[in-house]
């Protein structure tokens, strides 16, 4: 043979990384992109759209597993070293064609990377984008959130995290009064936490604010955006780190679909020492957190 051919995982990681290679170069081109044409095209490529039977849209993939060619695809796939999606609790290309198409939509006009994943619900976004900071708590461990919050938020903070974890929830009933998220914060406080517009009041914080005192006590500033959408308002372009949707709402038809999103910007700001969830945090939910408590969107 006039070339050797490659045999093992190695085979599979070097398909990957072309294959993560040639999807980043698209990535950046849909990047220079205007905001319509990402919302209609996200990542899927005339060559995907080829490859698919000359689909116009992207494949809908509903079967629970994938296959793998042998042993050795299997176990490149399952130590996440080449890009599979090997059980959809996990993942699978429809939920990534999504997660890609919300995370450019998210970072528009954004200068950095933005990672995005895709939930069951908006409240189990929620959970997810806020349980990683409240994990080992120490006594007096806190966060600060704002009080006009939705209905669902509210009880996910008081009734699991305060009273059956005992975590303290500092709530601020005026989410514009800057001074009052600063006297809240102190060194055991984990991130704040806000609604922007709020559900239903509407109400409205100034998030570059916010966001500068969140960064200068080296804590992460989490906003749910469900209300306006990528559309309205992008909170990581004024300073945000990680930003949730209830694609239930909006961005989903207002009721046509129940499902969640959770995007962030690489490198978020955290006092945790997990250089893992602070270089990719959506990265990180999905491969980690999300694999075993399993509140991934199901297709």
């Amino acid at each position: 043979m006039s070339q050797q051919v490659k045999t093992g995982m190695q085979h599979y990681v070097e398909i990957g990384r072309q294959k993560q290679q040639a999807e980043q170069q698209y990535r950046e081109k849909m990047r220079k992109k205007r905001f319509d044409t990402i919302a209609a095209h996200g990542i899927y490529s005339l060559e995907e759209s080829s490859s698919n039977y000359g689909s116009t849209m992207e494949p809908l993939v509903i079967s629970p597993a994938q296959h793998f060619e042998n042993s050795d695809h299997l176990e490149a796939a399952l130590s996440y070293a080449t890009p599979a999606w090997g059980y959809t609790r996990i993942h699978n290309p429809s939920l990534h064609y999504l997660e890609e198409t919300l995370s450019l939509l998210e970072g528009y006009g954004y200068h950095g990377e933005t990672n995005a994943t895709v939930t069951s619900s908006g409240m189990s976004a929620i959970f997810m984008a806020t349980q990683p900071f409240l994990e080992n708590p120490v006594p007096g461990v806190n966060f600060i959130a704002d009080a006009k919050c939705y209905g669902g938020t509210f009880m996910l903070f008081n009734e699991r995290y305060h009273k059956e974890r005992n975590i303290d929830v500092r709530w601020i009933e005026d989410s514009s009064d800057l001074s009052h998220w600063e006297r809240s914060i102190d060194e055991h406080t984990r991130f704040l936490y806000v609604e922007m517009p709020s559900n239903p009041s509407l109400t409205v914080v100034d998030l570059e604010g916010l966001s500068a005192l969140a960064h200068h006590h080296n804590l992460p500033l989490i906003v749910d955006a469900t209300i306006a959408t990528p559309a309205l308002m992008r909170p990581l372009r004024h300073g945000a780190d990680i930003v949730i949707h209830s694609l239930s709402k909006a961005i989903g038809g207002s009721g046509s679909a129940i499902a969640g999103a959770i995007i962030a910007k690489n490198n978020i700001t955290t006092k945790l020492d997990n250089e893992d969830l602070k270089a990719n945090f959506t990265g990180y939910l999905k491969l980690w957190p999300m694999r075993d408590h399993g509140p991934h969107y199901h297709r």
